[in-house]
């Protein structure tokens, strides 16, 4: 549309072969869960992951983030133990590599562990609008009294005529 490239990015499960009602059932109510919210600066994102077990047994669950190319993953992907009827908080962080401020970027996290003999996944996002970075403004301020300044003193000490 306006020349610029972009990428975009969607989690989807994928069934292989045939299926047990156990295992169909296990595929339907998924057991484990969460939640990523993440707070944007405009050159980084801190993503929180709340993840949640809701079954009586303990889950070990593989957690990975992914986004598109224009945002930077920097959290490692790990196993995380989650415990019976338990939850857990992670910290994940994601920087802007190529992104347009003004764009909106999806961010995930992708649980996943076994259950019943099957693979199961749950893709939790976070949708944010990429802003510019909130510039300091006393770097504004410098380079407009320095210069004039630097002019007041230059006029003062050399160029203002002098008194006889």
């Amino acid at each position: 549309l306006n020349g610029v490239r972009f990428s975009a990015t969607e989690i989807q499960g994928v069934d292989l072969g045939d299926l047990s009602s156990d295992q169909l059932n296990a595929l339907r109510t998924p057991e484990v869960d969460g939640v990523l919210i993440c707070e944007e600066d405009g050159d980084s994102n801190r993503c929180e992951l709340t993840m949640q077990n809701f079954s009586r047994e303990p889950k070990k669950v593989t957690v990975a983030y992914y986004s598109s190319q224009e945002i930077r993953v920097l959290t490692k992907p790990q196993v995380i133990e989650l415990e019976a009827d338990a939850g857990v908080d992670l910290e994940a962080e994601f920087k802007n590599f190529s992104g347009l401020y003004g764009s909106t970027y999806i961010v995930y996290a992708l649980l996943q562990w076994e259950e019943k003999g099957v693979r199961n996944l749950r893709a939790v996002h976070h949708t944010f609008r990429l802003e510019r970075p909130k510039e300091n403004s006393w770097y504004l301020w410098l380079a407009i009294a320095a210069p004039a300044l630097l002019g007041v003193l230059i006029y003062t000490a050399v160029l203002r005529p002098r008194r006889q």
